[in-house]
């Protein structure tokens, strides 16, 4: 499969315009358009913005199948650690809520789920900081 191939099939996967694909890039729709049909390459970081606003590593774009594709690892997996670190010190309070938040990271577009991953960071650190400060946990109301 050619490289615009795979990239007209992982937009279409996230249900993602030609339009929302350049504006995450920083390219124009004519530019994805015309990589989609295989008319052009993506130059310079242009493929690994494109990797990363599809949510897959460069070597899956770049492989020679679609079996190869795997989502980038970092973001899902990073927000399901944290969910399951918050869960391990605050067990009954919004790791609950965090739960129904992970099981539709699918939904979310890469830049969604960089924010949703920087939030869980910060409610793990302050949960760790008030309990070894010996403080209330505020996150359980």
């Amino acid at each position: 499969m050619l490289l615009g191939d795979k990239i007209m099939y992982l937009r279409k996967k996230q249900s993602m315009t030609q339009q929302q694909l350049a504006q995450a890039v920083g390219v124009t729709h004519t530019t994805i358009g015309r990589i989609e049909r295989n008319e052009r390459e993506p130059r310079g970081n242009t493929a690994i913005k494109i990797a990363r606003a599809l949510g897959v590593t460069m070597d899956s774009l770049y492989s020679e199948t679609l079996d190869f594709i795997q989502e980038s690892p970092n973001e899902d997996k990073q927000i399901k650690d944290l969910v399951d670190k918050i869960e391990e010190i605050d067990p009954i309070g919004f790791a609950i809520n965090c739960r129904t938040m992970v099981s539709r990271l699918d939904s979310l577009q890469p830049e969604d789920k960089e924010f949703l991953r920087g939030v869980l960071q910060s409610l793990l650190t302050k949960i760790k900081e008030s309990q070894e400060s010996g403080e209330p946990n505020d996150s359980k109301n």
